[in-house]
């Protein structure tokens, strides 16, 4: 394999990730960030700030605050501001909020499985390289 049959098949990889995506929009009519920020937020006790989203996502502030935003209209999340330091805002899911994000991981899951199941005795392959590119990229990282 060289790099440009690699690139061939990541194109595949997120065809796969957007039909996920898709089902998700489908039963919730979240976009795939605000699916994703419920779900990372979920993750983390419910609550979410938002640099610490930007950072995690690769995205600007600007955007996360933006879908923070639509969210908090659409009753899924509350905002509250730091006593001590105004511009610090906690985002906090609803009852509504964790329905949705609940919902959102159990799509992604349903998904991957028959992704997964698909892959047959292969599945532990893929783990595997799966895991390289992890340290791999963590590498790039920390250098």
């Amino acid at each position: 394999m060289n790099s440009d049959d690699l690139l061939l098949y990541l194109y595949e990889i997120e065809k796969l990730m957007l039909l996920i995506q898709e089902n998700i929009r489908q039963k919730t009519n979240l976009s795939p960030m605000e699916a994703k920020l419920l779900n990372q937020m979920r993750k983390n006790n419910k609550v979410g700030h938002a640099s610490d989203l930007a950072k995690r996502n690769n995205v600007t502030t600007a955007a996360i605050m933006h879908c923070l935003y639509d969210l908090e209209a659409n009753g899924l999340v509350i905002k509250s501001v730091n006593e001590t330091d105004n511009r610090r805002k906690t985002y906090t899911l609803t009852e509504t909020g964790l329905k949705q994000a609940t919902l959102v991981a159990k799509s992604f899951k349903e998904g991957l499985s028959n992704y997964l199941a698909s892959l047959g005795e292969d599945k532990e392959a893929f783990a595997r390289i799966l895991q390289k590119t992890i340290n791999f990229l963590e590498e790039k990282k920390n250098a």
